[in-house]
């Protein structure tokens, strides 16, 4: 019975989570190719916000990115940015605030062409 529910139930779990096709052993994957996470920063001082280059970023920024944008390909909105936030306000001392913008890409089933999520995070910075 579990077996028969299956397809469903993975199918009702993507569409709101956005989380991978390819992933919890579902059908799903056979209708979708496999789409990139993308991974924007935006530094708050004061009013001014402005976005973060990889290259101002902590060392260990880039590697909590990395293991963020495979894990959120799979996960989807199930998985947040907290552990990068973490890092770039800790290394980035003068930032009040930072924002993290992830972009998704899905499979728009009204039109059955590929199309963009944006998901916007924001942590200020702990008193």
């Amino acid at each position: 019975m579990a077996f028969a529910l299956w397809p469903a139930l993975h199918h009702l779990v993507i569409q709101r989570t956005s989380a991978d096709p390819w992933a919890f052993g579902g059908w799903s994957m056979y209708c979708v190719p496999k789409l990139e996470v993308g991974v924007g920063i935006v530094g708050i001082r004061g009013e001014q916000a402005v976005a973060l280059q990889r290259s101002v970023l902590p060392p260990a920024a880039a590697a909590r990115i990395a293991v963020f944008n495979r894990a959120r390909r799979a996960m989807g909105t199930m998985l947040t940015p907290d552990p990068i936030a973490r890092v770039v306000l800790e290394g980035i001392p003068e930032l009040d605030a930072v924002q993290i913008v992830v972009r998704q890409g899905w499979l728009d089933p009204a039109t059955g062409r590929i199309a963009a999520r944006e998901w916007t995070y924001t942590y200020a910075r702990p008193r």
